[in-house]
Protein backbone atom coordinates (compact mmCIF):
# COMPACT_ATOMS: atom_id res chain seq x y z
CA UNK A 1 0.00 0.00 0.00
CA UNK A 2 1.18 3.51 -0.98
CA UNK A 3 -1.02 5.29 1.45
CA UNK A 4 1.02 7.07 4.23
CA UNK A 5 1.21 5.72 7.70
CA UNK A 6 2.33 5.76 11.09
CA UNK A 7 4.14 3.08 12.92
CA UNK A 8 4.56 3.06 16.60
CA UNK A 9 5.87 -0.63 18.59
CA UNK A 10 7.50 -1.70 21.45
CA UNK A 11 9.55 -4.99 22.51
CA UNK A 12 10.45 -6.92 25.24
CA UNK A 13 12.85 -9.21 26.06
CA UNK A 14 13.82 -10.86 29.49
CA UNK A 15 15.86 -13.58 30.15
CA UNK A 16 16.98 -15.67 33.55
CA UNK A 17 18.32 -18.79 34.15
CA UNK A 18 15.90 -20.96 33.22
CA UNK A 19 12.99 -18.49 31.83
CA UNK A 20 12.84 -16.24 29.15
CA UNK A 21 9.91 -13.72 28.16
CA UNK A 22 9.14 -12.21 24.97
CA UNK A 23 6.68 -9.50 23.95
CA UNK A 24 6.19 -7.31 21.02
CA UNK A 25 3.36 -4.56 20.08
CA UNK A 26 3.36 -2.85 17.28
CA UNK A 27 0.39 -0.42 15.91
CA UNK A 28 -0.14 0.67 12.42
CA UNK A 29 -2.45 4.04 11.50
CA UNK A 30 -3.08 4.95 8.05
CA UNK A 31 -3.82 8.37 7.01
CA UNK A 32 -6.59 7.44 4.56
CA UNK A 33 -7.97 10.04 1.80
CA UNK A 34 -11.27 8.14 2.13
CA UNK A 35 -12.36 8.82 5.67
CA UNK A 36 -15.18 6.68 5.11
CA UNK A 37 -12.96 3.49 5.94
CA UNK A 38 -10.57 2.55 8.27
CA UNK A 39 -7.18 0.46 7.56
CA UNK A 40 -5.35 0.86 10.79
CA UNK A 41 -3.70 -2.45 11.95
CA UNK A 42 -2.85 -3.33 15.70
CA UNK A 43 -0.63 -6.68 16.85
CA UNK A 44 0.77 -7.89 19.71
CA UNK A 45 2.45 -11.28 21.24
CA UNK A 46 4.17 -12.83 23.97
CA UNK A 47 5.84 -15.86 24.81
CA UNK A 48 6.94 -17.47 27.89
CA UNK A 49 9.41 -20.52 27.80
CA UNK A 50 11.76 -22.49 30.65
CA UNK A 51 14.71 -24.76 29.91
CA UNK A 52 14.31 -27.68 31.47
CA UNK A 53 17.57 -28.88 30.99
CA UNK A 54 20.28 -27.89 28.05
CA UNK A 55 18.25 -30.20 26.13
CA UNK A 56 14.96 -29.42 26.58
CA UNK A 57 12.86 -26.15 25.98
CA UNK A 58 9.24 -25.78 26.24
CA UNK A 59 7.49 -22.46 25.48
CA UNK A 60 3.83 -21.08 25.05
CA UNK A 61 2.73 -17.99 22.82
CA UNK A 62 -0.07 -16.28 22.19
CA UNK A 63 -0.38 -13.72 19.09
CA UNK A 64 -3.10 -11.66 18.28
CA UNK A 65 -3.62 -9.48 15.29
CA UNK A 66 -6.77 -6.59 14.54
CA UNK A 67 -6.66 -4.87 11.19
CA UNK A 68 -9.17 -3.27 9.37
CA UNK A 69 -9.37 -4.11 5.07
CA UNK A 70 -11.76 -3.26 2.46
CA UNK A 71 -13.54 -6.03 0.08
CA UNK A 72 -14.14 -4.49 -2.92
CA UNK A 73 -17.07 -6.08 -5.33
CA UNK A 74 -17.52 -5.44 -8.36
CA UNK A 75 -21.23 -6.33 -9.45
CA UNK A 76 -22.14 -3.72 -12.00
CA UNK A 77 -21.59 -1.09 -9.65
CA UNK A 78 -18.40 -0.72 -7.67
CA UNK A 79 -18.93 -1.07 -4.66
CA UNK A 80 -16.12 -0.99 -1.41
CA UNK A 81 -17.22 -2.63 2.29
CA UNK A 82 -14.69 -1.96 4.87
CA UNK A 83 -14.22 -4.86 7.61
CA UNK A 84 -12.65 -5.51 10.44
CA UNK A 85 -10.63 -9.27 10.76
CA UNK A 86 -9.58 -10.92 14.09
CA UNK A 87 -6.64 -13.54 14.23
CA UNK A 88 -6.11 -15.18 17.85
CA UNK A 89 -3.20 -17.98 18.01
CA UNK A 90 -2.57 -19.63 20.68
CA UNK A 91 0.38 -22.19 20.93
CA UNK A 92 2.99 -24.27 22.99
CA UNK A 93 5.90 -26.51 21.92
CA UNK A 94 8.87 -28.02 22.38
CA UNK A 95 12.75 -28.50 21.55
CA UNK A 96 14.84 -31.12 22.24
CA UNK A 97 18.48 -31.17 21.60
CA UNK A 98 19.42 -35.00 20.55
CA UNK A 99 22.89 -33.33 20.44
CA UNK A 100 25.21 -30.19 18.63
CA UNK A 101 23.68 -30.73 15.32
CA UNK A 102 20.29 -32.16 15.80
CA UNK A 103 17.21 -31.32 17.37
CA UNK A 104 13.34 -32.43 17.71
CA UNK A 105 11.05 -29.83 17.86
CA UNK A 106 6.85 -30.22 17.80
CA UNK A 107 4.18 -27.41 18.18
CA UNK A 108 0.66 -27.48 18.85
CA UNK A 109 -1.76 -24.25 17.83
CA UNK A 110 -5.31 -23.06 18.26
CA UNK A 111 -6.08 -20.48 15.28
CA UNK A 112 -9.43 -19.00 16.02
CA UNK A 113 -10.30 -16.42 13.21
CA UNK A 114 -13.26 -13.97 13.37
CA UNK A 115 -14.68 -11.55 10.66
CA UNK A 116 -16.49 -8.36 11.12
CA UNK A 117 -18.84 -7.92 8.24
CA UNK A 118 -20.97 -4.62 7.52
CA UNK A 119 -24.10 -6.22 6.82
CA UNK A 120 -24.91 -6.61 3.26
CA UNK A 121 -26.61 -8.91 0.49
CA UNK A 122 -23.60 -9.23 -1.47
CA UNK A 123 -21.13 -10.74 1.55
CA UNK A 124 -24.05 -12.40 3.27
CA UNK A 125 -22.31 -15.92 2.06
CA UNK A 126 -18.54 -14.68 3.66
CA UNK A 127 -17.70 -16.85 6.75
CA UNK A 128 -17.39 -14.64 9.53
CA UNK A 129 -15.57 -17.50 12.07
CA UNK A 130 -13.64 -20.39 11.86
CA UNK A 131 -10.77 -21.68 13.73
CA UNK A 132 -8.72 -24.65 13.27
CA UNK A 133 -5.65 -26.80 15.03
CA UNK A 134 -2.37 -27.04 14.11
CA UNK A 135 0.05 -30.01 14.72
CA UNK A 136 3.47 -29.25 13.62
CA UNK A 137 6.92 -31.43 14.28
CA UNK A 138 10.06 -31.04 12.85
CA UNK A 139 14.07 -32.08 12.55
CA UNK A 140 16.52 -29.84 12.86
CA UNK A 141 19.86 -30.38 11.86
CA UNK A 142 22.97 -28.37 10.98
CA UNK A 143 25.37 -29.33 8.72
Amino acid sequence: RDLPRYRLGSDLSFRSRKLFLEAEYIDVMYEEGLEAYELDKTFYYGTMGWYFSEQLLVYGTYWDIHQNEVIILDTGQLRLYNYREIVQVASAGFSYNLNDRIALKGQYGYVDIQLEIPPAPELSNILDRFDYQVFTCAVSIIF
